[in-house]
């Protein structure tokens, strides 16, 4: 119990260093401190077909923060959750006002041989494109607002999931980082970007 209390400790105090966001636009630097909520769930398999029976564990790991800064039309919140063999990282945005642009990219590094199984998002439908790129670093998942479409407050928040397989083996994803861009009506441009 107190190993897992150390760890758990550690996964906090690594976060919470790692979620201090500067945000610049054309006007003014603001930094944002960012609320970091962490966790770790072990579970033991145990097989009792045979006399010796083997014992593996796998163990799923939870961040989650979130960025809300004064007289930004946004808010945004990252999660991100792997275990042993997968793994998501998601970006959730709520916006207050409309919004003519939206990209929101997320860089997955290839740490432990990470490997794309898929993307999706909660947007409205046909307003979003997706595409990723693989170039053996990294893999970069890209959702861009389609020409010509809005984005709402009425539907938010909305959400943009990126999904990976691993292979055995956990890896971390503070090396992993997210940007999301946004344009409003008024032509205001943000752009926010920090790590998981």
């Amino acid at each position: 119990m107190q190993i897992r209390l150390r760890r758990a400790a550690s996964v906090w105090t690594t976060f919470k260093e790692q979620f201090f966001v500067h945000i610049t636009n054309a006007v003014t630097t603001t930094t944002a401190v960012v609320s970091t909520v962490s966790s770790t769930n072990s579970t033991r398999l145990a097989s009792s077909t045979n006399p010796t029976s083997s014992t593996s564990s796998t163990s799923t790991t939870s961040s989650t923060s979130t960025t809300i800064i004064p007289n930004f039309p946004a808010s945004v919140a990252v999660s991100a959750t792997t275990s042993n063999y997968y793994g998501t990282e998601r970006v959730t945005l709520s916006c207050s006002t409309t919004l003519i642009n939206v990209t929101i990219t997320i860089t997955l590094q290839k740490i432990v041989g990470a490997r794309y199984t898929g993307m999706f998002n909660s947007f409205p439908d046909g307003s979003m494109s997706e595409s990723h790129v693989d170039n053996g670093a990294e893999v970069i998942y890209t959702w861009t607002i389609v020409k010509g479409q809005t984005i709402g407050p009425n539907s938010s928040p909305y959400k943009a999931v990126a999904q990976f397989d691993l292979i055995g083996t956990s890896q971390p994803t503070s090396g992993d980082t997210y940007t999301v861009m946004i344009t409003t009506l008024t032509d205001q441009t943000n752009a926010l970007s920090g790590h998981f």
